[in-house]
């Protein structure tokens, strides 16, 4: 096994594994900071639903579970909105 200093450029392993322990918790932890960003900077819905989109799909072959997909959906989407209501005001 090696260590971090001697692979520094293992993305996969250092956010995957060692960031969320699981990937189907590193999903839904990059959905919600995706949500947030986008809230944050105003992004439209009509590039906000897209980008899910395609963040959904590409997760799809990692993880392999459909209905823990669309909780994390419905938590990026429930994210973005209440930001995004948040920031107007």
């Amino acid at each position: 096994m090696t260590s971090l200093l001697e692979e520094p450029l293992q993305l996969e392993k250092i956010l995957v594994n060692i960031l969320a322990g699981s990937p189907e918790v590193f999903a839904f932890i990059s959905m919600i900071v995706i949500s947030f960003a986008c809230a944050r900077f105003n992004v439209p819905n009509k590039i906000f639903m897209p980008l899910i989109f395609l963040f959904v799909i590409m997760f799809a072959s990692t993880i392999g579970l459909g209905f823990y997909l669309l909780g994390v959906l419905i938590a990026g989407l429930t994210t973005f909105y209440s930001i995004s209501r948040l920031m107007k005001r």
